[in-house]
């Protein structure tokens, strides 16, 4: 219930209505994301520091989260089950979602020119056929 084809529903009635939509605004994404990539970290590394990281920001206690990667068969059910347990303790802001979009733009270069680790282009060849 509530997906994404609800969500896009929504947004196209909203927009018939004269409405802008609004979503989650970048920096509470980005909040989300950084703590997904931290649970599937220590899913892979039992790090003691980590875990009490991931419960200080989710407001839980550090059993919690442990109980959480025990439960988990894989790093990404770990960071799907922190999506339901854990993500309702941050906080969530809003703005019309061609703010968020920009915002979301705007740190992702940030990022790709801050890092070190860019990824090497694919070549594109062609061939040519003979006519």
């Amino acid at each position: 219930p509530y997906g994404m084809a609800d969500a896009l529903n929504e947004w196209d009635d909203q927009a018939d209505q004269g409405i802008t939509p609004t979503v989650p605004d970048a920096s509470s994404l980005e909040c989300r994301f950084r703590l997904r990539a931290d649970v599937r970290r220590a899913w892979s590394h039992r790090n003691p520091n980590r875990i009490a990281c991931i419960a200080s920001q989710a407001r839980c206690s550090s059993g919690t989260v442990a109980d959480l990667l025990d439960a988990s068969p894989s790093a990404a059910a770990a960071a799907a089950r922190a999506e339901r347990l854990l993500f309702d303790a941050l906080p969530l802001s809003v703005a019309p979602i061609d703010d968020s979009l920009s915002g979301l733009r705007s740190r992702l270069a940030e990022l790709s020119q801050r890092s070190t680790l860019r990824p090497t282009p694919l070549a594109f060849h062609t061939s040519r056929r003979a006519a």
